[in-house]
């Protein structure tokens, strides 16, 4: 589904819900559809645009990566395998890789 027509669908379920849900006597928050509305969106997307795993050279889940890899593929599910020449498991590697893993899904 194109981005725009699930954000599109979104809203309209949204509101739709929200009319539905219009009793005076609210017993839950208006909020709890903020999920209904992360899903659709993340639905709108391949799962490869999502699908990524980081890792550094010597981090301590390096073999566990290349093996959820290998099944992947195996499976022919797309991802990103993104390994880190020197990295360990640490923030320093979450702070360099997050906002190149949100570019891509951006």
């Amino acid at each position: 589904m194109p981005p725009k027509v699930a954000l599109a669908a979104c809203i309209v379920g949204i509101f739709g819900l929200m009319w539905l849900d219009r009793d005076d006597e609210r017993r839950t928050s208006r909020a709890l559809w903020i999920p209904i509305v992360w899903l659709a969106i993340a639905s709108s997307r391949m799962l490869s645009q999502w699908l990524s795993l980081g890792t550094g050279e010597f981090d301590s889940c390096l073999e566990a990566n290349r093996n959820l890899s290998r099944m992947l593929g195996e499976k022919g599910i797309q991802h990103w395998l993104d390994v880190r020449p020197g990295a360990v498991h640490d923030w320093p590697l979450w702070r360099e890789t997050f906002p190149e893993y949100l570019s891509r899904i951006g």
